[in-house]
Formats: structure tokens, C-alpha cells, sequence
């Protein structure tokens, strides 16, 4: 399971910055991936990434990438940056060879495209508005699986 995600994750990553968006905070990354999933799921009958997504404090939430994350780190493919904003304290991560290449099938690279392109560029309030507003969040309650 964390095989795929890895895979999808650096694939998002790669195509995030080939649209000039080098470093990306966690929870982008986090709903950015739940929007892949939740395509995949709607087209295909199956998500992406193969990881289990709840609703918890801040919206659609996995476990598993977070530890993902950790590992990119630790074996040198992001950098993690902790970002204070005065408001708030994100972490951004940033690819760090960004013709790094991982298997990715054509069908799950459409999929990280199209939300690349719809949301890559858009500010993270945007898409959390859009990510909250989505049936699945609205009707969730705490610790429910999405």
C-alpha cells in the first residue's frame, strides 16, 4: 500500500513542479492527494493511492502520508521546510531532484494531472474551502472513514 503512495506522492510532487510550484506544505500535499483518490475513486471504483482517508480535525486526513513524507525525507528525495507565517507554522516540502522518476501507470498520471492543473496553482483557502465543501466531508463525522 505505502509503495503505491510513495509512488503517486513523488509523482505529485514532480508534476507540481513542473508547474513552477516547488515547495508544497503538507497539507496541500494531504488534500491534493484526497482529491486524486476521490477522482480515482468516482472514474475507476478505486482509489489511487491505496491509503485509508478520515475525516479528522483539518478535513480528509492519512495517516500514511505523513509517514511517507518522513521516509521521502530521510532517504534525501524532499526537503522539509518549516515555514513560520506569524499566523501559522506550515511545513513545505520540496523536491529535491525534480527529474527523479518513480512507476506511475498512464492512467493514475492523467488523474495527478488533472488535479495539478485545476488546484497546483491555487492557494491553499481555496482548496480547503472546495475539500470541505465536498458531500463526503459534509456528512462525516470525526474519525469516519471517507
Amino acid at each position: 500500500m505505502l509503495i503505491m503512495l510513495r509512488a503517486v506522492l513523488i509523482e505529485l510532487l514532480r508534476q507540481l513542479n513542473s508547474i513552477r510550484v516547488k515547495r508544497v506544505s503538507r497539507t496541500k500535499i494531504m488534500k491534493l492527494l484526497y482529491l486524486i483518490d476521490r477522482e480515482c475513486k468516482s472514474l475507476y471504483g478505486d482509489s489511487c493511492t491505496k491509503t485509508k482517508w478520515i475525516l479528522w480535525w483539518h478535513g480528509p486526513f492519512s495517516r500514511s502520508v505523513l509517514d511517507v513524507l518522513d521516509e521521502l525525507e530521510i532517504s534525501g528525495i524532499v526537503d522539509a521546510d518549516v515555514v513560520d507565517y506569524g499566523d501559522y507554522v506550515a511545513v513545505e516540502y520540496t523536491l529535491i531532484n525534480p527529474d527523479y522518476r518513480v512507476h506511475v501507470d498512464n492512467r493514475t498520471k492523467d488523474m495527478i494531472k488533472k488535479v495539478v492543473e485545476k488546484w497546483g496553482k491555487r492557494d491553499l483557502k481555496r482548496i480547503l474551502k472546495h475539500v470541505y465543501s465536498l458531500p463526503e466531508v459534509q456528512k462525516a463525522s470525526l474519525g469516519d472513514e471517507l
